[in-house]
């Protein structure tokens, strides 16, 4: 006789789109809950950066990889994998508030036999849009809700009784609100969903995604600041990470100079602040340094997009243990405040990327080799003229690993550091 395995309680399921760095911190704070009776079924959306890896290293039995992605058809097909009396979907980017938020969810559960499905609360950054931040503010309350005729859930953050969604399937013909076509049709089957305030995560992107802001919202949110207790969340800190450095003396004719000063600045050894796993040096010229395991030269080629491509595959191991790269450039100015400003502003908004930047305001002519122009020749006064925003990255950008693997330092998403 086959022996039948145990039905585990909860099934965990994240979506993932590369979001490496989002889904080791979900995944750390998914391992430390009180509550131990789960499994987590990972749903990638043929992700390029190293999500696999990191999701082997996390020991994850359930790893699917599909290719199109259809929220609808991504979660019934979690719901296909699972046994579980339960099934939680969580984004890769809600991080739980703390060890009881998966115990919290179960007991509320079955407390309320009557509901077939509850959300939890979200809790927006210091990073996140001031938009995204008052609509968490506004639907994510302390006391719980119960809906019986206005329908409403969020799948970011919300758990199901397996059984109710075997039978009753999301909608795969939609690109977004399948949670809530979903709750929807519950309120017309006469089905009760709930909310609960004692399952917290936080959210960066908030329940709409707003991409622009406003001045009211901005001033909204700082009168509502001090609602929020950020001091526990420690992902936003800079020594949470680890950091791997690529310095770049390609063109420096005195590079030891730098290196040293650099390396004195940075203390790899022993920086009480920042993490430093590796330092990367781009040089052509010979250096001896000491036999540091952390150090590790590299001969440049013409091409420094190249040259950061051959980084990430020649060590392609040590991105699963490295979060971001700081790059520096020798020609560039920089101490230890630059750079822990530059750390600190990068970790404390959540930011994929940050650089140093400046404003030139005034008038100016931009010509484009191809042809065509931008014109700024009003004489105005200064509180009217345009600026340019100038990166200043050869002191100091700082981003997620995965950017050596296209090849760049900073992109449109990048944050800028005035």
């Amino acid at each position: 006789m086959v022996k039948k395995s145990r039905k585990l309680k909860v099934s965990i399921v994240i979506r993932n789109k590369n979001e490496a760095k989002w889904l080791k911190i979900v995944l750390k704070k998914i391992s430390i809950q009180t509550f131990k009776d789960f499994e987590i079924i990972f749903i990638d959306n043929d992700s390029d950066d190293n999500s696999i890896d990191i999701a082997k290293k996390f020991k994850i039995k359930k790893i699917f990889k599909q290719k199109k992605y259809i929220p609808g058809r991504f979660l019934n097909f979690g719901v296909s994998k699972s046994y579980s009396e339960y099934i939680i979907f969580l984004s890769v980017h809600c991080i739980p508030l703390n060890k009881n938020w998966l115990k919290n969810f179960i007991n509320f559960m079955d407390n309320n036999k009557n509901i077939v499905a509850a959300y939890g609360k979200q809790i927006p950054l210091p990073g996140t849009n001031s938009k995204n931040s008052l609509d968490m503010n506004l639907l994510f309350r302390d006391k719980p809700v119960y809906h019986y005729k206005d329908p409403y859930i969020s799948n970011a953050n919300s758990i199901y009784r397996t059984n109710n969604l075997k039978k009753n399937k999301f909608n795969e013909s939609v690109g977004n609100i399948e949670d809530r076509l979903w709750a929807m049709k519950a309120c017309k089957r006469n089905e009760v969903i709930a909310y609960t305030g004692s399952s917290e995560v936080y959210h960066l992107h908030g329940v709409h995604q707003h991409e622009n802001e406003s001045e009211r919202s901005r001033s909204t949110m700082k009168l509502l600041r001090n609602n929020y207790n950020w001091t526990s969340c420690d992902f936003i800190r800079k020594n949470y990470f680890n950091y791997s450095i690529v310095l770049n003396c390609r063109g420096d004719l005195t590079p030891i100079n730098k290196i040293k000063k650099l390396l004195k600045i940075l203390n790899l050894k022993r920086n009480k602040y920042v993490n430093f796993r590796k330092i990367f040096i781009l040089s052509k010229k010979k250096i001896i340094l000491n036999n540091s395991k952390k150090l590790n030269k590299i001969q440049p080629s013409k091409n420094l997009e190249k040259d950061l491509k051959n980084i990430y595959y020649s060590f392609y191991k040590e991105w699963i243990d490295t979060d971001f790269v700081l790059y520096l450039n020798s020609k560039g100015t920089w101490s230890s405040n630059t750079i822990n400003k530059l750390l600190s502003h990068n970790s404390n908004f959540s930011n994929n990327s940050t650089c140093y930047a400046k404003k030139f305001v005034g008038n100016f002519i931009v010509n484009f080799p191809e042809g065509g122009q931008i014109e700024s020749l009003k004489l105005e006064e200064r509180e009217k003229k345009p600026y340019l925003t100038i990166l200043n990255w050869a002191n100091g950008s700082v981003f997620e690993n995965d950017y050596l693997r296209k090849g760049i330092t900073f992109d449109k998403n990048t944050k800028l550091l005035f």
